[in-house]
């Protein structure tokens, strides 16, 4: 059941007090978000690095999901290179880490109703884990696999280019992201599976032949997937933000 419009304002303003606490902007009404500023790029930043933290079990009232874990009970990704492709349907991902993200690089702008945010974000390292079934082309002979599946990743550092646009709604106005494009990339990485193949040793070999060359097909399956996973993101911060008005998030001076 969806928390009352007045409890939700309530439990915001119950975060925004203990994120901002530490720059003695607390008001006898509480929080309500950053001003409209020369330093706005700053407070969201760490306004962002705060929620982050608050965010490890999840805060159901404004529709924030537990993230570390995070559990996505299914996605399918359709991938291609020069040397393979396929589609995978995972079920029961979970990855773990998300909240050792640390952001380094923050530049909020406002132009009228719409908003640019960029920012670098480096995570020490993440471990996803799941159930996968793959039909998988190599030199179009079909290899059909299910089993289970980890990876672990290492310094990965992701570059966020967004766009929002501010509208109305019900009287009130509400920021909605228009366009996220993430590049990722990762410091290092190792991937375990089974059931590639019936025998044992051969999908070992297999394994240890995608831990030896990942890097030459990485970039080419992080955009061939791209279309699988960046609405999960863009789906994620807009389901948030439709429960938080925009006055919430910025104060005008």
């Amino acid at each position: 059941m969806l928390a009352s419009v007045p409890q939700t304002v309530h439990i915001l303003y119950s975060v925004y007090n203990l994120l901002r606490l530490k720059y003695g902007k607390k008001s006898a009404k509480g929080i309500t978000g950053c001003k409209r500023e020369l330093n706005i790029s700053e407070c969201v930043q760490s306004a962002f690095q705060d929620v982050l933290k608050l965010s490890k079990d999840g805060i159901p009232e404004l529709h924030i999901i537990p993230i570390d874990p995070l559990v996505v009970p299914k996605v399918t990704v359709q991938f291609e290179n020069s040397l393979i492709r396929g589609k995978a349907s995972v079920r029961n991902l979970k990855i773990v880490g998300v909240t050792n993200a640390v952001i380094e690089k923050t530049d909020f702008k406002i132009f009228g109703n719409i908003t640019k945010y960029k920012s670098v974000i480096r995570v020490p390292y993440l471990r996803a884990e799941g159930s996968y079934k793959a039909n998988i082309f190599v030199n179009n002979n079909k290899m059909s696999s299910r089993g289970e599946f980890n990876a672990s990743m290492t310094d990965i550092v992701a570059n966020i280019d967004s766009a929002g646009e501010i509208y109305e709604r019900d009287g009130r106005s509400y920021l909605r992201l228009t366009k996220l494009d993430c590049e990722p990339t990762i410091g290092d990485m190792k991937v375990y599976a089974n059931g590639l193949v019936p025998d044992e040793n051969l999908n070992n070999a297999l394994v240890d032949l995608a831990n030896e060359n990942w890097r030459r097909s990485y970039q080419s399956l992080v955009s061939s997937t791209r279309p699988s996973w960046e609405p999960f993101i863009l789906k994620y911060f807009n389901d948030i933000l439709d429960y938080v008005p925009w006055n919430l998030l910025v104060v005008e001076k």
